[in-house]
């Protein structure tokens, strides 16, 4: 071990005045200097400022010493006497030495040598040397990395041994490579090289031109070349060599910078295209590889064209190539064999060529073509177009609006972020990533398609089953032709199976579906969904199959379609509509409302109130559970519909077709069916059909005809159904139609005095009730519609419906509920009503007192007539032979006046409306079609029962007005 002070060498690798030495000694291992048996190197002195070792202060003290060197050929000043500290120093006497004319060898190590300004011979032995002449000669030395630098003059540089760097420098040089893969650098020529190593290590004389300006130098034996700055052709030779450790090489070309030509030629070649727009070609292998790889090929900056291949255009076979395209828009081409490309920054075009290949684009928007093979391919980022080839691939979008087309193979596709394109012509997967994607199953495609995230696109193709997953987002899905899988997933999704026996789910979400031709099976999954058996698009022209549609959770809307569909609404509320052929519909739990459309239908509503049409055919329908409205078809239709209609438990409002059957005809449950009650029993509105107008003329008939003539109507009902059918009415009796209708309790005849008017209510004025209008007092009997009536609580309301009704005194001795109310003039207080009034028994007063404040916490309330019969001067006009009672509607329930009295216009609730008659009930609907689906609000709370008993008989014990 030494100890000594580190020198730091200029250029010329001799001590000389400007050089420096650390300030700090270091203690180092000498080694052979250069051609000697010692460590030493020379002497020299130093003019030093600092401490010696006895503690002596020194001014720029010179400092005998000698200079030695360590393994790594770092240069030290070992001073003959011992120092504590240095604070500076300068080179006393200079150089270590000027150039020997030979130096003849250096030693095993790593030695740095120069000629100085005269001809000398540099061999640096063994170890990686650094030997700078002029004029001179270098041999390199050993087996190991040499560095050669001839610099200016004619110079002869031999690699010797190991994989040796040549430059010649200015002048007519020799340069002669010897073993190992030798490098002939030209990167200080002044113009483009132009060189072109030949095979077997054959000697070529260059010109000046050649050599980009830097004599006309002789190369034997080179492997490999370094340009210039410029446009360089650089070509290397065919086939391959062995260096000392046993390593196959060829070519090693670096262009540099310029807009360089670069040609491997066969072997497994280096090949950098540095920066510049280059082109690049790689070459065949010929079996050879370096490393991992056959062909390396780096572009560098600039718009490079690569080809791992030996010709351009054609792809003959070739290696497993390494080809990095560096920054710019590069081209590359990798060719046969199992290629590893990089794209790098930019816009690049890859071609993998055959072989199973890895292609990452990086960034910018690149063009990836896989080609054949089994192929690995990663867009990176940018808006890249990728098309994968033949074979199995996988393939990366990454980030970016990527365009992906698998041209077959069993791909895996993922698009990634951005809103990507994939288009599958062959199986395995696709899988759109974050963003709004498109996927698509192209012509011979089989792939199955995942959305994934986003609001997606997905279509099939109409040769293929396909199979797909819209994920998280409102997708939208096309089946085409194909017996399809198509599964929703979650969002709002659209999906069509159009042709084809699909299956189509549309997961959680309110999702439009709709089967198309074929017979499918659809679910909405959770969420308020569509469906619809065919397509949702418009009317089929072509049956639409035998589908099977699940609406599962959700107030699902569906449509069966063409075919016998087999339907279930699942849960909540749903809307069924079966369509054309004989379907089996289900509305499951949840109020439900089921149109069986055309065909022979078979309907089961299921728990819920639920509102169940049979339309054309002959329909089964049940109820279920719930307080349903079943209707075979349009009631009155002379079409033989022959309907079976089942109300199920709960209390049923039934209504009458031509030809139809009620098998459960529910009389009341235990309860009195002439209770004045209208919620315990089942109803069924015949009234259209037995009236006093078809009563007359039934009984023409049966005068006529020595038959039993009836008073009313409802004993002409009774009548007919001694028989279990209803089927009076029928042109044999003088009338335009047949209707036939029959209604059983448990699955026989109903007995005909269990048939009441119980399930009428009717809320009308008599017909001489004066009504206050814009025109003063009008009986009843005259308003029109559009007269304007003077209300409470809206000033003058139009009339936007009448209807009337005229019992005769057949009809009040059969229905004596329905017999009218007289309020004599006075009996409600205040001089109210003027005169006396008649309502029917239903017909709601307004009651105003400080006892209605007490009860109810409000002022005015309204109360049937019937409940006030305690009351002095209110009582049954048991002495009226017959009546006329007159209802009319407003926009919204109002307090009107008759005879001065306060009270209630018509109140459109459920039992109202079942007691006007079917044609009636249309008229009203269409003028008011928010009366199909809720009931009006009443213009004052409505007391009802005991509780409104209970009111008029306070008023009555306190002699209390009913209005004050």
């Amino acid at each position: 071990m030494a100890v000594g002070y580190l020198v730091s060498l200029g250029s010329d690798l001799s001590a000389w005045n400007g050089d420096t030495i650390a300030l700090t000694q270091t203690t180092f291992t000498p080694v052979r200097a250069l051609g000697t048996d010692t460590a030493t190197v020379g002497s020299g002195t130093w003019s030093v400022t600092g401490v010696l070792s006895d503690g002596t202060q020194v001014t720029n003290q010179i400092l005998g010493g000698t200079y030695q060197t360590d393994s790594a050929g770092n240069l030290y000043f070992v001073p003959d006497v011992s120092m504590t500290s240095i604070t500076s120093a300068t080179v006393g006497t200079s150089p270590i030495y000027n150039g020997p004319t030979t130096l003849q060898q250096g030693n095993s190590f790593s030695n740095i040598m120069t000629g100085g300004t005269t001809p000398n011979t540099l061999d640096g032995l063994g170890g990686n040397d650094s030997l700078l002449g002029s004029s001179d000669f270098l041999p390199g030395g050993g087996d190991d990395r040499d560095v050669l630098n001839g610099g200016a003059g004619n110079d002869t540089l031999r690699g010797g041994n190991g994989n040796d760097r040549l430059t010649g420098g200015t002048g007519n040089d020799s340069l002669q490579g010897g073993a190992g893969a030798d490098i002939a650098d030209y990167s200080g020529a002044t113009s483009g090289v132009n060189i072109t190593l030949p095979s077997g290590g054959a000697a070529q004389t260059l010109t000046n031109t050649q050599t980009g300006g830097m004599g006309q130098d002789t190369l034997q034996g080179m492997d490999g070349l370094i340009g210039s700055a410029f446009a360089d052709t650089l070509i290397g030779y065919d086939g391959h060599g062995t260096d000392p450790d046993g390593n196959t090489y060829t070519n090693h070309l670096d262009g540099g910078a310029g807009n360089d030509y670069i040609d491997g030629k066969t072997g497994g070649d280096y090949l950098f295209g540095g920066s510049g727009d280059d082109t690049v070609i790689g070459g065949l292998a010929n079996g050879t590889q370096i490393g991992a790889y056959d062909d390396q090929i780096f572009g560098g900056d600039g718009n490079d064209v690569l080809y791992g291949d030996d010709t351009l255009g054609t792809d003959p076979g070739g290696g497993n190539d390494l080809i990095q395209g560096g920054a710019g828009n590069d081209s590359i081409i990798a060719g046969a064999g199992n290629d590893l490309v990089f794209g790098d920054a930019d816009n690049d075009t890859i071609r993998g060529g055959a072989g199973n290949d890895t292609i990452y684009g990086g960034t910018g928007n690149d063009s990836l073509f896989g080609d054949a093979g089994n192929d690995v391919i990663h867009g990176g980022d940018g808006a890249d177009t990728i098309q994968s080839g033949l074979g199995d691939d996988l393939v990366h979008g990454g980030a970016g609006g990527d365009h992906i087309t698998n041209e077959g193979g069993r791909d895996t596709i993922y698009g990634e972020a951005g809103n990507d394109t994939i288009l599958s012509g062959g199986s395995g997967a696709a899988y759109g990533g974050d963003g709004d994607d498109e996927l698509q199953v192209a012509p011979g495609g089989s792939a199955t398609l995942f959305g994934d995230a986003g609001n997606d696109r997905m279509i099939g193709h109409d040769t293929t089953n396909d199979l797909m997953y819209g994920g998280d987002g409102d997708d939208g899905m096309v089946g085409n032709g194909g017996d399809d899988s198509l599964y929703g997933d979650a969002g709002n999704d659209t999906i069509n199976g159009f042709s084809g026996n699909d299956f189509l789910y549309g997961g959680s979400g309110n999702d439009l579906i709709g089967g198309g031709i074929g017979n499918d099976s659809i679910e909405g999954g959770t969420g308020d969904d569509t469906l619809y058996g065919d397509s949702y698009l418009g009317p089929d022209t072509v049956s639409g199959g035998d589908d099977t549609i699940r609406g599962d959770e959700g107030n699902d809307l569906i449509y069966g379609g063409a075919g016998q569909d087999l339907i279930y609404g699942g849960a909540d509320n749903d809307t069924i509509h079966g369509g054309d052929g004989n379907d089996t519909l289900h509305g499951d739990a949840g109020n439900d409302s089921i149109l069986g459309g055309a065909g022979n239908d078979s309907i089961l509503g299921g728990a819920g109130n639920d509102y169940i049409e049979g339309g054309t055919g002959r329909d089964t329908i049940d109820g279920g559970a719930g307080n349903d409205v079943i209707s075979g078809g349009a009631p009155g239709a002379d079409d033989n519909q022959a309907d079976m209609l089942t109300g199920g438990e709960g209390f049923d409002t039934f209504i009458a077709g031509n030809g139809d059957t009620i098998l459960d005809f529910n009389t009341g449950a235990g309860q009195n069916i002439s209770d004045n009650s209208q919620t315990n029993n089942d109803f069924v509105n015949l009234s259209g059909y037995y009236n006093t107008q078809n009563l007359a003329i039934y009984n023409a008939w049966a005068q006529a005809n020595g038959q039993k003539v009836y008073a009313t109507p409802l004993g002409w009902l009774r009548g007919d159904q001694s028989d279990g059918v209803l089927n009076d009415i029928s042109t044999g009796h003088g009338f335009g139609q047949n209707f036939t209708f029959t209604i059983q309790t448990n699955g026989t005849q109903t007995a005909g005095n269990n048939l009441t008017w119980d399930n009428t209510s009717v809320v009308c004025f008599g017909s001489d009730a004066l009504i206050e209008t814009q025109n003063g007092p009008v009986p009843a009997g005259k308003l029109q519609v559009g007269d304007l009536v003077r209300t409470q609580d809206a000033g003058l309301q139009p009339i936007r419906w009448i209807g009337k009704r005229s019992l005769d005194e057949a009809a009040l001795s059969e229905a004596a509920r329905l017999r009218p109310i007289r309020i004599r003039a006075g009996a409600l207080g205040d001089g109210l009503p003027s005169s006396d009034l008649i309502v029917s028994p239903q017909h709601r007063m307004l009651v105003r007192s400080k006892i209605t404040r007490r009860m109810f916490g409000c002022d005015e309330v309204l109360i049937a007539a019937k409940q006030l019969l305690q009351i002095d001067g209110i009582e049954v006009a048991e002495d009226l032979t017959g009546v006329t009672y007159v209802h009319f509607l407003f926009d919204a329930h109002q307090i009107v006046f008759a005879n001065g009295a306060a009270s209630e216009s018509m109140h459109t609730g459920e039992q109202a409306l079942k007691s006007i008659g079917p044609s009636a009930v249309a008229e009203i609907h269409e003028l008011f079609p928010e009366l199909r689906n809720d009931e009006r609000q009443t213009a004052r709370l409505v007391v009802q029962g005991r509780t409104a008993r209970k009111l008029a008989e306070r008023h009555s014990i306190n002699r209390k007005c009913l209005v004050s």
